[in-house]
């Protein structure tokens, strides 16, 4: 299904698919019930590894990891945003089948993750005290938003390398013990 998918796109049809295969559609979907669970499953990248993502939060001083933090969770969204806009915004699939198709959404668990550590920092007294999920999900946005311009060209389609320093050293201020 994936070669069928990247040769003749996301609106290639389940028949193309089963031709290609050399199998009957009804076999297709004895296993993917819809075209979307057969999108997701051929296309959607893995999910992330959120502790290599994170780990930098475990070695450095909190202010430089979180900065190596954020610039691996902004190249994650830079490889991931390519591969999955395509699919959530296929007619055949679109946002709301591809959340169910993956189940748990990997941005939320990011997230939860993120917070989990900034928690950690928190009552280590490395951070003040803030809401970690809302500095977790500041974070998660801005990775997310970088990478999202970089593809729509911004910036020449990569932020220049001080730009992640520089987001979180206004993140920093407010969370600086």
């Amino acid at each position: 299904a994936r070669e069928v998918f990247l040769r003749e796109g996301l609106s290639a049809s389940i028949r193309d698919v089963a031709a290609v295969a050399g199998i009957s559609e009804a076999t297709i979907f004895k296993r993917f019930t819809t075209k979307a669970a057969l999108v997701v499953a051929a296309m959607a990248p893995p999910k992330p590894d959120i502790a290599a993502l994170l780990a930098p939060l475990d070695g450095a001083g909190p202010r430089q990891g979180l900065a190596a933090a954020m610039e691996n969770i902004t190249e994650h969204f830079r490889q991931m945003l390519p591969l999955t806009l395509p699919i959530a915004m296929q007619n055949d699939v679109g946002l709301q089948a591809y959340v169910e198709e993956i189940g748990d959404n990997p941005a939320t668990a990011l997230n939860a993750a993120l917070a989990a550590k900034l928690t950690a920092l928190t009552n280590t007294g490395k951070l003040r005290r803030l809401q970690p999920f809302a500095v977790a999900g500041l974070i998660v946005a801005t990775a997310h938003s970088l990478a999202l311009f970089e593809l729509m060209g911004i910036h020449g389609g990569r932020s220049p390398p001080e730009v992640i320093g520089n987001m979180i050293d206004v993140i920093w201020f407010g969370v600086e013990p």
